[in-house]
């Protein structure tokens, strides 16, 4: 899941930049610091599904620099923030990125239960092309984990959500949408 989310987020993400380029200059003390702070704005950040989105892409950076047991403490707090999420899609989509965040730490059970936290909230959708992206979001988390056969079923389900789509311009995005996850999986054959 990406995307613009306000300014805490990109003050965040900002924060992670002055990060690795402390690390780089090897001042750890910084890169703590900053952290801290960064972990400071995330928790500010009043919407849960951006709070999540935050937490996130901090343990991304966490688990980049070689800080495994801070990224799977600040993958927690995404955990905590998604759980609050009332908006299926958003639900989905907090989901599948923490679950992606945890595969990336190895943490493959885990993942597994986010994934299927993310595959519960999809009854709550019942806008079509929400529920074509939450399909696709949930698929490239499969991917991720390896669960190919598993993914490309999520993608079944996003081509007949896809399919139910009144507005012609909302179908037309959601099949490309489709296709990407398609190519990505290395279905071209069901992508063209």
């Amino acid at each position: 899941m990406t995307g613009w989310h306000g300014n805490k987020t990109f003050a965040v993400l900002a924060g992670l930049s002055f990060t690795l380029m402390a690390l780089v200059l090897g001042n750890a003390e910084t890169v703590e610091e900053t952290f801290s702070k960064a972990l400071t704005a995330a928790q500010r950040i009043k919407d849960d599904s951006s709070r999540a989105t935050a937490f996130v892409d901090i343990a991304s950076a966490q688990a980049n620099l070689g800080n495994v047991q801070h990224a799977e403490q600040t993958l927690s707090k995404a955990l905590m923030a998604a759980q609050r999420i009332k908006d299926g899609s958003l639900r989905v989509a907090a989901f599948a990125y923490i679950a992606g965040g945890q595969a990336d730490l190895g943490n493959i059970q885990h993942a597994e239960q986010s994934l299927s936290k993310a595959v519960m909230a999809t009854g709550r959708i019942k806008d079509g092309f929400l529920r074509t992206t939450a399909f696709v979001d949930i698929a490239g988390a499969q991917a991720k984990l390896g669960n190919v056969e598993d993914a490309e079923q999520s993608l079944a389900k996003a081509l007949m959500a896809a399919q139910r789509i009144s507005d012609a311009s909302l179908r037309a995005a959601a099949f490309v949408y489709i296709a990407g996850a398609q190519a990505k999986l290395g279905n071209v054959e069901d992508a063209e």
